[in-house]
């Protein structure tokens, strides 16, 4: 279940401005959950979209046969808007 991780333009900036130490976690749960299918992971009502929670942080993702698209990434109160 090798997958590769695609991000948007939009999405690359807020990573980018996420402090290291989340940026580095967010990430290396990311690659878990596309090497095993492993996380704290959750479908969106009323979408296809997948929700993946790391403490404060979350990241809003498609699983496509190409990989995981990285739609949105941020602090929880956030993201969800």
């Amino acid at each position: 279940m090798n997958r590769t991780l695609i991000f948007a333009t939009a999405p690359d900036r807020f990573f980018l401005n996420l402090p290291e130490a989340a940026r580095e976690s967010v990430l290396r749960k990311l690659y878990l959950f596309g090497l095993t299918g492993q996380g704290d992971v959750k479908r969106l009502k009323g979408t296809d979209a997948l929700r993946l929670r790391d403490g404060d942080y979350r990241v809003i993702f498609k699983d496509t046969p190409e990989g995981l698209v990285i739609l949105t990434v941020g602090h929880r109160r956030e993201v969800y808007l």
